[in-house]
């Protein structure tokens, strides 16, 4: 076996045997469990930067694989159970495992305290060791169990505190949303199995898009899958569980966002495309269908979610509706990725903007920890203002942060941002279709919008009077920059969101041995000025207005409290539709089935009346006739048996004079008979 599977296999067990092993710890180190899951952390993200180094010397990785369970299709065979690596999972199983390793860091100061850790280090050790053997899986039931081993762990860690009703119920929202994609996903898998004959991505050649497309499924395949990535990565219709996520701990907020749940439905999405891709030659029009359907569905997620950001309240959650937004335009490069000739170079895209987002999610999440841990009776960003004079170090911090969701240059969020708007006007000028121009369109729209709420989440929270609950949390002591356990991980992470873009060039080279210079990739992504030119309607039409409302006080009469203002601030009433359709939908159909149920009861409870009244006939009938001849012929045999009895004396003389008596008759008799 290679070292490098070893380091794998290894990258996965540790968190998983870890969280398994935390509860059993718990009794003997109590507090200290928080140095153990560091440790266990630590480890992880050693052996997955070792993973990395090693692949990043390696120009192929051969799959390792094993006989796993009976193949249904093949009798005598068996379906293979693997690791299968690229330099796709390879980054994906570092980033993961050293962004997991910050958070769990930072989870010492802020767990402090609770007396849940032994089940919170479990949770999260164990949504940690899942991430990562689902990056790494080489056959999809493989993948799914620990797809949905991710599922559990957040429901387990949404609903932590759970304590509080509403926590457990948007813990039970997540999991069931997420259920239902998982139910696309699983039809997906059993069609592949079916048709192409294997579930083990070493084992899917240059045929599995033309055996999808000669069956006619490849459309239907694509879309279960995409329904199943719409589930994990809150993607239109099933976004609406995502900001109900925010009930668990900032620090669970960070892993789902950053490192594990929402990317592993774009990781999926990332793994398939180029299976799918070469079916390109023989059924373009199908795939044209499929990638438009995914295309669609990610600028139209990121334009809905940035659109309700602009007028969210609660701190976590704008945050929320922004991983939404972000995960929108990942799947959007996955789509507009098929669409274009060389579409698996322009996967990179999607990836390149998710790795950023790892950065720069998990430290705007842990940045909200931080001041949600100093400011603790609120969590409405218009009851806060002013921190910036308090917490001056987690301002800077959290700003890199939010200024790279903005995609604002020099920070990672603008060169992943911008890749994936210059693969929406490549693939324009290659087909000159309107669906590029609506792509983009919206795309920019949603830029614009993020920038806007970017700024009032800024300006709100950090500049301006101080709010009344501020104001208390000062008269405490509570407002201060936090230790070093939770400033260490924060810096990280900015220094992370600061720089990771330039590493793109760099990293798309490594992944694709393109041999264009670091200048040319610049010049790429900017095609042209248009790059640009986008980010100078960007900053006009969404920035500007942004800094004069929320740090200047421009008066903003046109949207606060318009009805514009009203419907965002509803979600578009998605959340109150869903709610309505399969709660109370749900409730209202079980009302109207108690009328037949009423009916049926009714006719069985007729029924039963018949079937007694029937019953007390026929006892009657037993009892009055047949009953009463048996007992009046055997009362007929016990009056001649009490009449006989007479006779039974038990005096020999009597008997004599009665035989004497009867022989008499009997000799008569014979006399008559003879004379006559």
């Amino acid at each position: 076996m290679e070292a490098i599977i070893i380091t794998v296999l290894l990258t996965v067990l540790v968190p998983l045997v870890g969280s398994l092993i935390s509860p059993l710890l718990n009794k003997i180190l109590k507090e200290k469990i928080h140095f153990y899951a560091i440790a266990i952390a630590v480890i992880t993200a050693a052996l997955g930067i070792t993973s990395f180094s090693i692949g990043l010397r390696m120009e192929e990785i051969e799959p390792w694989t094993f006989n796993w369970i009976k193949d249904l299709l093949n009798p005598g065979e068996f379906i293979q159970g693997g690791i299968f690596l690229d330099k796709f999972s390879l980054l994906m199983l570092m980033l993961v495992s050293v962004i997991a390793m910050l958070i769990v860091i930072f989870s010492h100061d802020y767990m402090h305290g609770d007396d849940a850790l032994p089940r919170y280090y479990f949770w999260i050790l164990f949504f940690i060791g899942s991430m990562l053997g689902l990056i790494v899986s080489d056959n999809l039931i493989q993948l799914f169990i620990f797809w949905e081993g991710v599922g559990l762990a957040s429901y387990g860690l949404i609903g932590f505190w759970n304590r509080e009703n509403e926590n457990v119920k948007s813990g039970t929202k997540a999991f069931l949303v997420t259920r239902a994609g998982d139910m696309g996903l699983l039809a997906a898998i059993i069609l592949i199995y079916f048709n192409v004959g294997t579930l083990s991505f070493s084992e899917f050649t240059s045929d599995f898009g033309n055996i999808l497309g000669e069956s006619k499924l490849i459309v239907l395949v694509g879309v279960l899958i995409l329904v199943g990535i719409a589930g994990k990565s809150a993607q239109f219709p099933l976004q609406f569980w995502l900001p109900e996520a925010m009930a668990g701990p900032s620090t669970v907020s960070a892993l789902i966002h950053a490192a594990t749940m929402v990317k592993a439905g774009i990781y999926l999405g990332g793994r398939f495309l180029p299976y799918f891709l070469t079916a390109a030659p023989l059924y373009a029009e199908q795939l044209e269908v499929l990638f438009l359907i995914i295309a669609a569905v990610g600028v139209f997620t990121a334009f809905l979610a940035a659109s309700i950001g602009m007028a969210a309240r609660e701190f976590k959650k704008i945050l929320a509706f922004s991983t939404i937004s972000q995960l929108g335009y990942m799947l959007l490069a996955i789509g507009v990725a098929g669409l274009l000739h060389n579409g698996e170079d322009a996967l990179f895209a999607s990836i390149f903007h998710m790795t950023s987002h790892m950065f720069f999610k998990a430290l705007l999440f842990l940045g909200a920890g931080a001041i949600l841990h100093s400011v603790t009776t609120t969590k409405d960003i218009f009851e806060m203002g002013g921190l910036r004079k308090y917490m001056p170090k987690t301002t800077l911090l959290f700003s890199a942060g939010a200024l790279s969701l903005a995609g604002i240059p020099p920070f990672a969020g603008f060169f992943s941002k911008e890749t994936i708007f210059s693969k929406i006007i490549e693939y324009i000028e290659e087909t000159s279709s309107v669906w590029g121009w609506i792509f983009l369109s919206l795309a920019v729209i949603a830029a614009i919008m993020t920038l806007f709420y970017t700024m009032r989440m800024i300006g709100v929270v950090f500049f301006g009077e101080s709010g009344e609950h501020v104001k208390e949390a000062e008269k405490h002591g509570h407002l201060h920059d936090p230790s070093w356990f939770m400033m260490g991980p924060l810096l990280v992470l900015a220094i992370g969101s600061t720089i990771w873009g330039f590493f793109g060039g760099l990293i798309e080279h490594w992944f694709y041995h393109g041999d264009q210079t670091y200048g040319e990739w610049i010049g790429h992504i900017f095609r042209n000025g248009w790059g640009w030119l986008i980010l100078a309607i960007i900053v006009i039409v969404g920035g500007i207005p942004g800094y004069l409302i929320y740090f200047r006080k421009v008066n903003n009469t046109f949207f606060a409290n318009s009805f514009l203002q009203k419907f965002l601030y509803n979600r578009w009433y998605w959340n109150s539709l869903m709610l309505t359709v399969f709660v109370d939908g749900t409730t209202k159909v079980g009302d109207l089935l108690q009328y037949p149920e009423k009916a049926l009861d009714h006719g069985t409870n007729s029924l039963a009346s018949g079937v007694l009244a029937t019953a007390n006939a026929f006892e009657v009938l037993d009892r009055k006739i047949v009953d009463g001849a048996v007992n009046k012929i055997a009362y007929g045999f016990q009056w001649m048996g009490m009449k006989l009895r007479r006779f039974e004396t038990g005096f020999i003389s009597q008997y004599l004079w009665i035989g004497a008596f009867g022989f008499v008759i009997l000799l008569i008799g014979v006399t008559l008979a003879i004379i006559l």
